[in-house]
């Protein structure tokens, strides 16, 4: 067992890698954590000021963010590399089991189906 310590707003969200390595946390202070399962530490970090992450979830070497800026943010070590604008608030992100397939929860509107891995335009 081990304390995970680094987040100054409520922690909206957390996942596990797919090897259970690793645990993702998305917080409203602005910040997504990667920690280290087997030392308890944190290995990498994403911090947005005035954005308040409400979902994270990791695939393959990046992890896929969604918060209050409307934005469907790809953060790799770190840095965002790409983002899709939405017209309304996004309160939630999963990945299939399959990594192909991506449902993001919309503020007052049903989910959509987003495929990953593919190009975005």
């Amino acid at each position: 067992m081990g304390i995970l310590n680094g987040h100054n707003g409520k922690i909206k969200s957390l996942s596990f890698f797919k090897d259970d390595s690793c645990l993702v946390s998305a917080a409203t202070d602005g910040a997504i954590y990667v920690w280290s399962l087997s030392n308890f530490k944190r290995e990498g970090e994403h911090i947005l000021k005035g954005c308040g992450y409400m979902s994270a979830v990791p695939l393959e070497a990046s992890v896929y963010a969604v918060g209050t800026d409307k934005m469907i943010k790809e953060i790799r070590e770190s840095a965002v590399v790409r983002e899709i604008e939405s017209d309304v608030g996004l309160t939630q992100i999963v990945v299939s089991h399959s990594g192909k397939m991506m449902f993001v929860g919309k503020l007052y509107e049903a989910s959509s189906a987003i495929h990953v891995g593919l190009t975005w335009s």
